[in-house]
């Protein structure tokens, strides 16, 4: 279990629930968070490009929602889940945006 804070200061805590050296893959479900982000489990794999020597990421989550909060929790958790996510590893392996100026 590991606990981290979002860009605005909220903590959220998460528990690891697979990690696979071999798939270069993991697997973590979100426990305590101030989002409304009900059954909230996500899927990561890393897999290898060898075309420049790049590494594609595979993010993908499913999640319940409060009723009528679907679209803009589906939009909070792409922006500031998986954009400020990518964001963070880019910065912290010192690389640049992807050409074309997304997330």
């Amino acid at each position: 279990m590991r606990r981290f804070h979002l860009a605005d200061g909220s903590e959220l805590r998460e528990q690891l629930l697979t990690l696979s050296d071999i798939d270069m893959a993991f697997t973590y479900c979100l426990l305590d968070t101030p989002i409304p982000l009900l059954n909230y489990v996500a899927h990561v794999r890393l897999i290898p490009v060898t075309d420049g020597d790049m590494t594609f990421w595979h993010w993908e989550s499913r999640f319940d929602t409060p009723p009528g909060r679907e679209a803009e929790l589906q939009r909070q958790v792409g922006e500031e889940i998986y954009e400020g996510g990518f964001r963070a590893v880019r910065e912290f392996m010192g690389l640049r945006p992807p050409q074309g100026g997304g997330g």
